[in-house]
């Protein structure tokens, strides 16, 4: 056992973080679930999923149009969603937008 309880080689959170720990898929830092945005998947469309309760496999990136910008480029999301070709992300994007007054 380490000093913090965890077995040994584990730790009890990611730089000191409690509770669930996401990585966002646009700049791929590691933090708190509370400090990320959830988009879920629905056919070949990703929508925002603000309360966290949508079914199946999410996505997490910052609550900013920089982290969702990356992650668009990057194709993140088809790869978090483990995704076969293009997916709509406009939805989000304007979600986004709207939420940073862009």
């Amino acid at each position: 056992m380490s000093g913090n309880g965890a077995p040994e080689g584990l730790d009890s959170g990611v730089g000191g973080l409690s509770g669930p720990i996401r990585t966002c898929v646009g700049c791929r830092q590691a933090t708190s679930k509370a400090d990320l945005f959830r988009i879920a998947l629905v056919g070949t469309t990703a929508v925002p999923d603000p309360t966290g309760s949508a079914a199946g496999r999410g996505a997490y990136v910052h609550q900013n149009l920089n982290c969702f910008e990356r992650a668009v480029r990057n194709r993140a999301f088809a790869r978090a969603f483990r995704a076969q070709g293009a997916l709509d992300v406009e939805m989000v994007r304007k979600f986004l937008a709207e939420r940073s007054g862009e």
